[in-house]
């Protein structure tokens, strides 16, 4: 396939495109699959992606998966969506299995799960890195979603954890919509973006869709914009 030169020619103003060296995805979801690509698109050059599941019809309303994948794992279509996206020059390494904490994690990180348990323990696990560098945990519901980033600078991430048990459950007829984990998933490359290029950014997001409704905590300014 060939190179296309000018692929980021409008990025080359707003981020150093060596920055993007290496990101995990956990969860290729609704969240992760728009994180995939945007990823891809942006430009990193290895995407390390977790998930155990395969695409079931019901899936297709709030992920940006092909109706083609029906059957096939996640990660198979993760895969295939990155490469298209990225003319084959992101590396992607996926496995079709649930990540836990005998899995080596990377520097920057990007939970995109379904419970928080286990969302905990990649922060935990994460926490134990010296080379850690970020860290965002993207969630979503229905109609509303939430972001939480933590860096080796800044991290409240104890205070917006709750555990499942104290979440009201909803059925499962509207647990998610492809409008939420796209917004939340753009907004998660985002703050990849805002982190990696030294931008200001908020600790932590929510968003409520009925009606719209932004709240935002802890404006983080890096030293050298001070």
């Amino acid at each position: 396939m060939a190179v296309l030169e000018n692929r980021f020619m409008r990025n080359k103003d707003l981020i150093d495109q060596q920055l993007l060296d290496s990101v995990m995805v956990i969860g290729l979801g609704g969240i992760g699959s728009t994180v995939v690509t945007l990823l891809s698109i942006m430009g990193f050059n290895n995407i390390i992606a977790y998930d155990d599941d395969k695409l079931e019809e019901h899936n297709l309303s709030s992920t940006t998966y092909p109706t083609s994948y029906i059957g096939k794992t996640k990660v198979m279509a993760a895969h295939d969506t990155s490469m298209e996206y990225s003319n084959r020059e992101t590396r992607f390494h996926g496995f079709e299995e649930r990540w836990d904490d005998s899995k080596k994690l990377n520097k920057n990180v990007i939970t995109c799960l379904d419970n928080m348990d286990t969302r905990m323990e990649v922060y935990e696990a994460w926490c134990k890195m010296p080379h850690r560098q970020l860290l965002i945990d993207l969630r979503m519901d229905a109609l509303s979603f939430e972001m939480v980033t933590s860096t080796r600078e800044y991290d409240e991430y104890d205070k917006y954890w709750v555990t499942d048990a104290e979440i009201e459950p909803a059925p499962c007829t509207m647990k998610h919509t492809i409008f939420a984990s796209s917004i939340i998933g753009g907004l998660g490359v985002n703050q990849v973006f805002n982190c990696l290029a030294n931008k200001p950014y908020y600790g932590y997001i929510w968003g409520g869709l009925l009606p719209l409704n932004l709240q935002k905590e802890n404006l983080i300014k890096p030293k050298i914009m001070e």
